[in-house]
C-alpha cells in the first residue's frame, strides 16, 4: 500500500516539477505564466487530494476487513473455548 501511494506522489511530483520548468522557460508574458502556473498548481493540487482520499479510503477498507476477520476469529475462539469447558465440565 505504502508503494503504490509513494509511485503515485512520486508521479504527480515530477509531473508538477517538469510541467513548471515547462511554462517557466516557455517564452511568454508574465501575467499568462502566472496564470498558466496558477492553474497548473490547482490542477496539481486536486490531484494530490484525489490520490489521497482514495489511499485513505483503501485503508479504510483494508482495516474494516481485518477488523471483520478479527471478530469473526474472536468469535470461533470463544465458542470453542466454551465447548471445551462443557466438555471438562462433564468430565468431571
Amino acid at each position: 500500500m505504502a508503494k503504490k501511494s509513494d509511485v503515485v506522489i512520486g508521479l504527480l511530483a515530477g509531473a508538477a516539477i517538469g510541467a513548471t520548468l515547462g511554462i517557466l522557460f516557455a517564452p511568454d508574458k508574465g501575467k499568462n505564466t502566472r496564470r498558466r502556473l496558477k492553474k497548473n498548481v490547482e490542477d496539481y493540487t486536486d490531484r494530490a487530494k484525489s490520490s489521497v482520499q482514495n489511499a485513505v479510503g483503501d485503508v479504510k477498507n483494508e482495516a474494516n476487513d481485518i477488523y471483520s476477520r478479527l471478530r469473526k476469529k474472536m468469535r470461533k475462539m470463544e465458542e470453542e473455548t466454551a465447548e471445551l469447558q462443557e466438555q471438562l465440565e462433564d468430565a468431571e
